[in-house]
Order: C-alpha cells, then structure tokens, then sequence
C-alpha cells in the first residue's frame, strides 16, 4: 500500500518461482516491480544504474531480470521515479551508493516516488524517509528472506 507520506509498512510477497531463464528469453513479469521470481543467470552489482531495462536474458544491458537475481542474493534495490527531483535523487545517492549490495536506479512506472525491494518484500515511499529506507536496509541487506544471502 502506498503511504501519504513517508514510508509505509513493509509488504510481504510470495515469491513462487525462482529460475534462470535461458540468454534471449524476454521475461515479462506480472507487475513491475517485483520483489522476485525467474531471472537471468547474472545478477546487478551494487551500485547506481541510469536504467534497468525490460531486455531478454543475457543482455548487455542492466536489466531487470539481472536486478531480480540481485534479490536473490541478499541485494536491496531503492528504486525511485524518473521524474523525481533531483535534490532528492541526490540525497538517495549521497546516503546509499557505495553501500554493500545497494543497487539504486530510476524506474518510469513506479507505482510510489520511491520503492524498496528484497526478496519478497516490498515497502513504498512517498519521499526519501532516512529512517524508514535505512530500516528497510539494515533488515534486508543479506536478509532473513533472502534464498542465497551470501552469493554474490
């Protein structure tokens, strides 16, 4: 559920399949974005990406299958609108990137200005809350619901 401001509770998802899906399949999942599923056989490395695209496996590109075997591996992914404002793309930036299994990119459909994603979970925000996206990191970096917290 989306808050009015802040960030709202913490939303559990039942993660159903968990695959690789062969290099040049294109993966179209339900709703984007996800908080798991099939995904390509690499994963995102931390850091802050300019997009994650909708490309088939085993594409050049960032792509959100790639993001989504992140989840896999315990990797927290801070999503935010692309016509958020920069002052606050700045502070998402200044506080995350650079942080152990961080990933960080604009998303043009997101349903909130914000959306945390780990595997399984899935928190919105109404704007950059300090507290509740660092408590969101500090519960799921390598979290409790990750199935392989230590690869990657």
């Amino acid at each position: 559920m989306v808050p009015e401001t802040g960030c709202g509770s913490v939303q559990h998802d039942e993660v159903f399949e968990r695959r690789h899906v062969e290099n040049g399949t294109r993966w179209e999942y339900s709703d984007w974005p996800v908080s798991g599923g099939p995904h390509d056989e690499r994963w995102l490395t931390a850091g802050v990406y300019d997009e994650v695209a909708d490309a088939p496996a085993g594409s050049a590109a960032a792509s959100r299958l790639q993001a989504v075997h992140s989840l896999e591996h315990g990797y927290v992914i801070i999503l935010h609108r692309a016509d958020l404002p920069e002052s606050d793309v700045d502070d998402i930036v200044d506080a995350w990137a650079g942080r152990r299994k961080v990933i960080i990119a604009p998303v043009a459909d997101a349903p909130s200005e914000i959306v945390l994603l780990a595997w399984e979970r899935r928190r919105y925000c109404r704007a950059v809350d300090r507290d509740g996206i660092e408590e969101f990191l500090t519960a799921y970096v390598e979290g409790p619901t990750s199935p392989e917290p230590s690869a990657g």
